[in-house]
């Protein structure tokens, strides 16, 4: 019988970084069978997702809850994306990264004003962290291309601010 295996986040990251040397590893080799291979660099970021999310699940009522989404949406705004992305942008210009790993890259959306309830309504976009990262990279002629997407969690509340907020 077939037995799974089930990776704790840790091993899993682990086996990824593994996955990638292994790759790196059995590349065809060149023409010139004796010359080193160059290494891959590797650089990996925590992008932040801008404010405590952990913070939603301990609401004791919907009141809470509609406070919090508001309390979480001005500290992601006071965290400045664009800024950051700036400084991220520029390290990877110095290290010219083969490869880069992101982590907490974070997309917001919100619904339209008075339009608060259970069906996922937020669709209109207020910040891609991707995209706004993208945007520095290839200010610095920079181009990196996405080649794994995952989406980790979806989540939709609504906010003092006269609409869903969703994460």
């Amino acid at each position: 019988p077939e037995e799974e295996i089930l990776l704790s986040r840790k091993t899993r990251r682990v086996a990824v970084l593994l996955a990638l040397v292994s790759v790196a590893a059995i590349a065809p080799q060149t023409a010139e069978a004796g010359r080193a291979k160059p290494d891959v660099k590797f650089m990996s970021r925590n992008l932040y997702l801008g404010a405590d999310i952990i913070k939603m699940a301990t609401a004791r009522n919907e009141a809470e809850e509609r406070a919090l989404a508001k309390q979480l949406h001005d500290t992601v705004r006071a965290t400045n994306f664009e800024t950051r992305a700036q400084a991220i942008a520029g390290e990877v210009a110095n290290r010219k990264p083969d490869v880069i790993g992101l982590q907490e890259v974070a997309r917001y959306f919100r619904s339209p004003d008075g339009q608060q309830d259970e069906v996922k309504n937020a669709t209109t976009p207020l910040y891609d962290w991707l995209s706004i990262l993208q945007t520095e990279l290839k200010a610095r002629d920079l181009n990196y291309r996405v080649v794994s997407d995952r989406t980790w969690i979806d989540v939709e509340v609504s906010s003092d601010e006269g609409y869903d907020l969703r994460f």
